[in-house]
């Protein structure tokens, strides 16, 4: 049974692909294993070019770093030819050509091109690493009864190790627009459109007891965390529908906060109680069931911010907590502060 690919994995094989595809030709074959594992190629009459990854480190940055959160590694690597002797040189010498090609590929790219994992782009650094006679030997000591090569170090950083389920991180920029002139005149461009991160769907993991309920509008073009109104006497009694996601019959209450450019952030109107309307949001709101939540004001220019929070209790200590959704935003504009 074939094992399942892995960010780390494609990380190193992303390494080897790019020393493949920059030596060029089908001369050389590039490998990815133990030095000792690479000597019997040697009789396909070519020359192979080994890379051993081994003595992983932490990066040494991050530190608040979650379980769920990327984490990145240092990775060093061994790059040991294994040349074979032609008509114009012996394999020593030969050995010595792919090792000075690697040496000037490295040196004159110490970036690596990105790679794909997990639908993420990473890229990694290549780092000349020297080796002490004492790293030396200990290293081609364990490789059977190999003898030591001609072989040159790298760093290869960071390689990222990714988890199974990723934390959801909240998005932190509600909208934005760039508009600068003198004087806004007749004849004069429009303002430059708002533009907004899109609306990413996402199923909880209810096995987790600290799962969080998400919420988003019901926009006429899709699902949305951002909710424009305009202030004046006919926005009165505005209401916003609200998609809610989360466990089918759990109780959840559904939390304003408003702001006033006076006094800053402040509690809004009284919590209402709601459940979820689905387990995860359908591709779009049309026929989707949602709730209608009031708007907490609209006679004046200001932001709010509606939450979904649910209570749990922690198995380990039996300590309750509060879980809360990532921020739905609405935006009132124009009118009088």
């Amino acid at each position: 049974m074939a094992l399942p690919v892995t960010s780390f994995s494609l990380a190193c094989a992303s390494v080897a692909e790019f020393v493949r595809g920059s030596l060029g030709g089908d001369e050389v074959i590039v490998l990815v294993g133990s030095p000792a594992d690479a000597v019997p190629q040697g009789a396909q009459g070519k020359h192979h070019l080994n890379l051993f990854f081994h003595r992983l480190e932490p990066a040494g940055f991050f530190p608040d770093a979650t379980p769920r959160d990327p984490w990145r590694v240092r990775v060093h690597c061994l790059v040991t030819p294994f040349a074979l002797a032609d008509g114009e040189a012996s394999a020593g010498e030969n050995d010595l050509r792919l090792l000075g090609a690697v040496l000037r590929l490295f040196a004159t790219t110490p970036l690596l091109p990105e790679f794909e994992a997990e639908g993420q782009q990473f890229r990694l650094h290549a780092v000349f690493q020297p080796m002490s006679l004492d790293d030396v030997n200990r290293l081609w000591t364990t490789q059977r009864d190999l003898s030591l090569r001609p072989s040159v170090a790298y760093e290869i950083a960071l390689v990222p190790v990714l988890p199974h389920t990723a934390a959801e991180v909240a998005q932190l920029v509600g909208s934005v627009r760039l508009d600068v002139s003198a004087a806004r005149q007749p004849g004069l461009p429009p303002p430059a459109p708002i533009r907004r991160p899109p609306f990413t769907l996402r199923a909880a993991d209810f096995s987790a007891e600290a799962w969080r309920p998400q919420l988003a509008f019901g926009a006429p073009a899709g699902w949305a965390r951002v909710l424009d109104v305009d202030a004046g006497p006919g926005a009165a009694g505005a209401s916003a529908e609200v998609g809610i996601a989360g466990r089918a019959g759990e109780l959840l209450s559904l939390r304003w906060d408003v702001w006033h450019h006076g006094t800053g952030w402040s509690p809004g109107p009284a919590e209402t109680q709601a459940v979820p309307t689905f387990e995860m949001f359908p591709p779009t709101p049309a026929g989707a069931k949602v709730k209608t939540v009031p708007l907490p004001f609209t006679d004046r220019p200001g932001q709010a911010v509606l939450r979904a929070c649910r209570t749990c209790v922690r198995r380990s200590d039996d300590a309750p907590l509060e879980v809360l959704s990532d921020p739905l935003l609405v935006v009132v504009r124009g009118g009088t502060p």
